[in-house]
């Protein structure tokens, strides 16, 4: 009798660590996340809201073409970066209804798979370095 009330107290204490253990995991996985969020993800949208409010409020002041691409698309710096520059198009006047419109448009970029480059660096799925490698 004695031996099975130690057996239930050594599994319920054993239970309380695993569930701390996962408790903490999970807290520290939601504070990852929300740290890559903030850091990497949501600076580029402000960015980008930013940019095409102020692309608006050129096209309703009357800018054409070539004002906004020199307003909105940035030289070449040489930097490698993830966030491909914006294009600005004008639409088609048989689609515009006779009226200059234009669009501000971004390409599709690897900024995903470099925030999942990122998070699965540090995980412990990550290949090894000689993964693949004929031996």
């Amino acid at each position: 009798m004695e031996e099975r009330k130690n057996m239930r107290e050594l599994l319920l204490f054993l239970g309380r660590i695993v569930w701390i253990f996962v408790m903490v995991s999970g807290w520290v996985l939601l504070f990852g996340l929300g740290w890559m969020y903030f850091t990497y993800v949501k600076p580029h949208y402000d960015e980008a809201r930013d940019m095409r409010q102020a692309f608006e409020q050129a096209v309703v002041a009357g800018a054409d073409l070539p004002a906004l691409q020199a307003r909105f698309v940035p030289a070449p710096d040489g930097k490698k970066s993830p966030v491909a520059p914006p294009e600005v198009e004008q639409v088609p006047p048989q689609y515009a209804g006779g009226v200059p419109r234009y669009v501000l448009r971004w390409q599709r970029t690897d900024a995903p798979l470099a925030a999942l480059g990122v998070v699965f660096h540090f995980s412990a799925i990550a290949p090894h370095a000689d993964m693949g490698a004929e031996r």
